[in-house]
């Protein structure tokens, strides 16, 4: 069920900060791929070793500045979209029409993970139209796509945390400890669990570790860490909606 108005309606809240990680997150691809063209020995904070241009990318854009803005937005959505107007009112005022619940839950769904999608697809375009144009003939565009569909997942997992949070509490600050705690802890285990074989098993316990741009371009097969994000994400999202559709609301 699908309802236009609720739709309209998330988009004109969350439109700002949507556009606003859009165009910084595209600039920062734009800018590795200029860095790249007046360096070409660049080898950027973060990057896994190499100087060719993907592997810049893996590591320098997709460890740190691409990954942490979508991050952002990702967190800063998923708790306005439910449990911030369930704090205000603002839900309870809606539920108070003729739209049922099931309708409004369903289509801020809809809007969240297209708008995820709507951003890394325009990233995808972007960074592949300035490599083009900038430093022609020295990006995997290939390699690429496959790196931004696999973040794509990744954040599919990290939403998923994000919307049950916001739909499991009624209070803002309840649910921000879990959107942006969990996420900071497999930050952390994921950073651990690189310090060397006796910290390895931190990579258990981290959504990051599914998430390799270098195995990526290696050409490892990754169906199954593919699968097992969008699994973690959809688990989440449907246990979310349920939780939505039984729980009391406040006045």
């Amino acid at each position: 069920m699908f309802n236009i108005a609720i739709f309209k309606q998330s988009v004109r809240k969350n439109y700002p900060l949507w556009l606003l990680m859009t165009v910084i997150v595209c600039f920062f691809a734009c800018m590795v791929a200029y860095l790249a063209k007046v360096n070409p020995s660049l080898n950027l904070p973060g990057s896994p070793g190499g100087t060719d241009l993907i592997t810049i990318y893996a590591g320098a854009f997709y460890d740190i500045m691409g990954l942490m803005l979508i991050l952002v937005y990702a967190i800063a959505t998923g708790i306005r979209l439910v449990v911030t107007e369930v704090d205000r009112g603002d839900l309870s005022y809606t539920l108070n029409t003729p739209v049922n619940r099931r309708e409004v839950i369903l289509t801020k769904v809809v809007f969240y993970v297209a708008s995820l999608l709507a951003m890394i697809l325009v990233l995808s375009l972007v960074g592949s139209a300035a490599n083009a144009i900038i430093s022609p003939g020295k990006l995997d565009y290939g390699a690429f796509w496959a790196i931004n569909g696999v973040m794509f997942c990744f954040m599919f997992a990290i939403s998923g945390i994000s919307f049950f949070a916001s739909c499991w509490f009624n209070k803002t600050g309840s649910a921000l400890t879990i959107c942006v705690g969990i996420p900071v802890v497999f930050f952390l285990f994921n950073v651990i669990a690189g310090f060397g074989s006796d910290f390895e098993i931190f990579k258990y316990f981290t959504l990051n570790t599914l998430f390799n741009p270098t195995d990526i371009i290696a050409g490892n097969n990754i169906i199954a860490d593919t699968a097992t994000l969008l699994g973690v994400g959809l688990v989440l999202y449907v246990v979310g909606i349920m939780r939505f559709l039984k729980k009391d609301l406040p006045l």
